[in-house]
């Protein structure tokens, strides 16, 4: 599906929220696998090594839909899926759930650059978006464009490129964690 291919840009903000249905643009964490998230995520080493990009359930390519369709809509050219940002934003969503924190500094200590970059993402122009609470695509969608500084990630001109991660930890505070990670390779 082409518009698969595609997400909304974000900026990066350095401050998080600690409430449900949460959102925030600074850097991301890893994302836990379980039911109905993102599969095939990274295994082994944390920092990036040599493992294949996750695919897209159907609510995270959701996602990529609604916010091309807002790009669209903006005179502003689709999002391509990036595999190097799929694996660092499933990474951060599923850190994220297993290790119950809402933040984009990681449980490694790294900002949302630093850890795209041991994915193997190197850009000039790179953003993160982060949310927690909602399970499904058009909740969190909505929440981001709602939030100013999330909206204008998503409608930047310089991003060309998008990863998304969503995990669900039944043992967490917000139970779902969503990211996306923008570049422009």
């Amino acid at each position: 599906m082409e518009s698969v291919l595609s997400f909304l840009l974000c900026l990066i903000l350095l401050s998080s929220c600690n409430s449900p249905n949460t959102a925030s643009n600074s850097p991301g964490q890893p994302s836990a696998p379980g039911t109905g998230v993102a599969t095939g995520g990274p295994t082994g080493d944390p920092t990036g090594g040599t493992t294949a990009p996750p695919t897209l359930d159907a609510e995270s390519a959701a996602f990529v839909v609604l916010l091309n369709n807002l790009r669209a809509q903006n005179g502003l050219a689709a999002l391509a899926l990036s595999p190097l940002l799929n694996l660092s934003s499933q990474w951060m969503s599923t850190d994220m759930a297993t290790n119950n924190y809402f933040d984009h500094t990681d449980s490694l200590g790294r900002d949302p650059f630093t850890r795209m970059a041991a994915f193997g993402y190197d850009s000039n122009d790179e953003g993160e978006n982060i949310a927690a609470g909602n399970s499904d695509a058009q909740s969190t969608y909505t929440q981001w464009v709602n939030s100013a500084p999330h909206l204008a990630n998503m409608l930047d001109s310089n991003y060309t490129q998008i990863g998304v991660g969503r995990a669900y930890s039944a043992d967490s505070t917000y139970g779902w964690y969503w990211t996306t990670d923008f570049g422009s390779n």
